[in-house]
């Protein structure tokens, strides 16, 4: 899928206008964002991350994803803050980082003089 063709990543079409929403506007910003998008595991982690946060193994686990793709694919997410990181404390006191979706609508909107604007909604 090329990022022309990418114009709407959607969980919900309820959520669309009741929570809060970022707008990126700047071509780096925008570019980066179409670039994990257009990535199929980062695809496939966002779809895994819609009902609950996890942890690296367990994305990896549930994906068929080797962890060492699992991390990077996560890093490239939290670099263009589709997903956030938080710390899960296990029952035994050790702890594991955990991830979850950063937002439940994006929309991808091409002005012709404007150029290309992403919104998030969160």
């Amino acid at each position: 899928m090329s990022p022309s063709q990418l114009l709407s990543y959607r969980d919900s079409p309820a959520h669309y206008g009741q929570d809060d929403a970022t707008t990126i506007s700047t071509s780096l910003e925008v570019q980066a964002i179409l670039e994990t998008l257009e990535d199929e595991t980062s695809r496939e982690i966002l779809r895994l991350l819609e009902d609950e946060p996890m942890s690296a193994s367990e994305l990896a686990d549930k994906g068929d994803i080797p962890l060492s793709t699992t991390y990077r694919k996560l890093n490239a997410l939290s670099e263009t803050n589709l997903v956030s990181e938080r710390i899960r404390i296990l029952r035994s006191g050790r702890h594991t980082s955990e991830y979850t979706r950063a937002f439940s609508d994006v929309t991808i909107s091409i002005e012709p003089d404007a150029g290309a604007t992403i919104e998030l909604i969160s």
